[in-house]
């Protein structure tokens, strides 16, 4: 009898007593605010392939002609396709971020990302460099370069 009641009847103990007082969870509830055509959006976006080495090689090759940029060893770079004015992918343009490495944990190299991976606002002060690529027209653009924080 002791037997039974360790193996069938402590776990289902030990399940009620966890979920005391909290409402059942599903797998399928969305975040508030969020629509299954958003979501299924944003898998799209992410589940996108990413920009071409020899692509990435290109762009570098052209950044690292700027006097603001100079030696790409000194960058975490990060690399994604951009994104059109509907918010689907645009393997037109390649964008990319450059954050100083060595400091608040980044780390000098190339990361290729998926689109939309690394946006993400920071208020800390170090040099960075963002821009974009245009691979029709060949063109690239720095949007910015400096510090993060200027005084």
């Amino acid at each position: 009898m002791m037997v039974v009641f360790r193996f069938i009847i402590a776990p289902l103990l030990i399940q009620t007593v966890g979920s005391c007082g909290e409402p059942p969870a599903s797998r399928n509830d969305l975040p508030d605010g969020f629509t299954p055509k958003m979501v299924e959006h944003y898998e799209r976006i992410t589940s996108h392939r990413k920009p071409s080495v020899e692509l990435i090689d290109a762009v570098e090759a052209q950044v690292a002609r700027d006097r603001c940029v100079g030696d790409l060893k000194r960058w975490e770079r990060l690399y994604s396709f951009g994104l059109d004015d509907r918010r689907e992918v645009d393997e037109t343009k390649v964008l990319f971020h450059y954050r100083q490495a060595g400091v608040y944990g980044f780390k000098a190299g190339r990361k290729v990302t998926k689109p939309a991976e690394w946006v993400n606002p920071d208020d800390r002060d170090y040099a960075l460099a963002f821009g974009s690529f245009d691979r029709q027209s060949g063109n690239l653009v720095i949007d910015f370069c400096g510090q993060n924080l200027p005084s």
